[in-house]
């Protein structure tokens, strides 16, 4: 009976960090994703900069 217990507590909480783990691939993945939209939106505002002083400098 407590054998059968443990066993449960002890499934449980590997099922809980398997969970945790997911949890924190997904924060990565989601910071990641961020960092490169983040970088994405710099790079067009550059390029827009860049634009709009060329077309400055050529008018």
């Amino acid at each position: 009976m407590l054998f059968n217990y443990l066993q449960n507590v002890n499934f449980l909480f590997y099922l809980f960090k398997i969970r945790m783990g997911i949890k924190r691939i997904g924060d990565f993945y989601n910071l990641l994703m961020r960092i490169v939209f983040v970088r994405n939106e710099i790079n067009c505002q550059q390029t827009l900069a860049a634009l709009i002083n060329t077309r400055d400098y050529l008018s």
